[in-house]
């Protein structure tokens, strides 16, 4: 492990046995950087990540949480994941900074593909994820997710802007819907109606906005991202889980204040169930994307036999691409 400074950087390469924090008053002001990028290979930090603007190049993992006095700024490449495996807080800003790329070439197209994994919560004023793998929820004053599968809920204090993502649940006064997107859970809210718009990719290519219903088409060769060229499922349940403006209730919650004036709130709310037929088969593959979020967050806290076990059942009741994104998110 090198642990060097580099002005008003400390700079952490290589695999680190402890945590990583100021230790003098004088260095309270360093901001800190770990690269996995240079000779020693990926970094590996098995402890915690505390301090002023903090910068991770991948590839490379911490184990321990990781918070932010400024900024937390990721750089990584598809394929070389910088991976964070309980949480990452950010007092300012989690971003993430990659270049443009197709649609087939990033996370949407493969698992494998994937620049970041969080397992744990994702919390700042501020989050911006590209190709990242999330199992835990997203909280801030706006999110913006390109490329991206959470497994969690996302909410937004003000908005939310999914860019051909994968998402679980959202919470957000406004929400926005670009490209091929894709609902493991029919449930979200927003103040207002949501914004559907065209995505156009790195390689210059437009995609109209598509949202699928994820429990709707499952099956051994369904990825887990909405690919409308090649969706791995049977094409009539891929049809017919497409997610529509119906599917989005307006709500009347409309109450009494304590004086006698009336508060006139509404809310918009993604459900299925007035569609619905097959509720038993719904309900099995729901369950089982929970149990593989549960599964995923408590893996740390299995015996070795436990631990092997769990595997075993991931083999058996998940797909090909949810059981990469198991074990990208588990050492």
């Amino acid at each position: 492990m090198t642990d060097r400074r580099q002005g008003d950087r400390v700079v952490v390469t290589g695999r680190s046995a402890g945590s990583h924090f100021p230790q003098k008053q004088s260095e309270i002001h360093l901001g800190l950087s770990a690269d996995g990028q240079t000779s020693e290979g990926p970094f590996f930090i098995e402890g915690s990540v505390y301090g002023r603007n903090l910068r991770f190049r991948g590839p490379g993992t911490v184990m321990g949480p990781v918070l932010g006095r400024g900024d937390v700024t990721i750089e990584a490449q598809p394929g070389a994941p910088v991976r964070f495996l309980a949480g990452v807080h950010a007092s300012s800003s989690i971003a993430a900074q990659g270049a443009p790329r197709k649609l087939q070439d990033s996370l949407v197209g493969g698992a494998e593909k994937a620049s970041m994994v969080v397992r744990g919560d994702a919390i700042a004023d501020h989050v911006r994820l590209e190709d990242a793998v999330v199992f835990g929820c997203i909280r801030a004053q706006t999110v913006l997710l390109r490329r991206c599968i959470v497994f969690g809920q996302i909410l937004a204090r003000e908005k939310a802007s999914l860019i051909a993502t994968t998402f679980m649940a959202y919470e957000a006064p406004q929400i926005s819907f670009e490209g091929p997107c894709c609902a493991l859970f029919a449930l979200g809210s927003s103040h207002h109606p949501p914004e559907v718009k065209p995505h156009v990719d790195g390689a210059g290519r437009s995609w109209n906005c598509d949202i699928r219903f994820y429990p709707g088409y499952r099956s051994k060769n369904t990825p887990v991202s909405n690919r409308p060229w090649d969706p791995g499922a049977d094409p009539e349940e891929y049809a017919r889980s497409g997610l529509y403006p119906p599917d989005w209730i307006e709500v009347n919650l409309d109450r009494q204040r304590e004086d006698g004036s009336k508060l006139v709130q509404r809310r918009y709310a993604l459900t299925v169930a007035g569609r619905a037929l097959n509720f038993e088969t719904l309900s099995e593959r729901m369950t089982n994307l929970v149990w593989m979020l549960r599964t995923a967050l408590e893996i740390p806290h299995y015996s070795p036999d436990a631990v092997q076990r769990v595997r075993e059942a991931w083999k058996e009741r998940c797909n090909s691409q949810e059981a990469q994104l198991l074990h990208l998110a588990t050492v």
